[in-house]
């Protein structure tokens, strides 16, 4: 059975977004990807600030929801863009040292 990468890239959004959601003020410092082994790795932390910022994130998307509930507005499309290979990779946060 082949899987789709569509429903691959649209299921770890979801995971990626419901986990911010459970992790309040967890951020991402660090991700490596080594495509030659298939491997990657995501390294999180957390600190008083994140925490703080996540709180004060919550509170104004739930005014505005609370503002915008009945405007009928609707989201448009998403975009189609072509995927392309993945190579390996290093990314560190900016703020990593604060950590």
């Amino acid at each position: 059975m082949e899987v789709n990468r569509k429903v691959v890239e649209t299921l770890s959004k979801n995971i990626s977004n419901n986990s911010q959601a459970i992790l309040r003020g967890v951020k991402v410092i660090s991700s490596e990807v080594v495509a030659e082994q298939k491997f990657c790795t995501v390294e999180v932390g957390m600190n008083f600030k994140t925490m703080k910022a996540a709180e004060s994130l919550q509170r104004n998307l739930n005014q505005s929801f609370q503002n915008s509930s009945g405007s009928g507005s609707q989201s448009g499309g998403g975009v189609s863009t072509p995927i392309q290979k993945a190579g390996s990779f290093f990314k560190k946060s900016s703020d990593y040292d604060e950590f």
